[in-house]
């Protein structure tokens, strides 16, 4: 997600006015304000960005637990698949002769 910090701030830096003789913006005042524009958007930019950080390793984070869960739902299967082999070939029949 690309929110164009750098060239706002740079529009926000190279904006001329048109200056008036007996009324309008004292030009140091808005040069102030636009400063402390400048310094909200960087650090609007450096959140995004500890954001952006923050969401990618939790992404990585739920990939891997994803990879975890296919692998444990593919031992199950597999388990389940064994299970109802032993069943298919008299496993239980043995297993009540043996406590007999």
């Amino acid at each position: 997600m690309d929110y164009r910090f750098d060239e706002k701030i740079e529009l926000i830096l190279n904006k001329k006015f048109k200056s008036k003789i007996h009324s309008g913006y004292d030009p140091e005042d808005v040069d102030a304000f636009f400063d402390q524009v400048i310094v909200y958007i960087k650090q609007v930019q450096n959140l995004q960005q500890s954001f952006q950080s923050k969401i990618d390793i939790k992404d990585q984070e739920i990939n891997l637990l994803k990879q975890k869960n296919e692998q444990l739902q593919s031992n199950i299967d597999e388990l389940k698949k064994e299970l109802e082999y032993y069943y298919e070939n008299g496993y239980s029949n043995l297993r009540n002769k043996v406590e007999k």
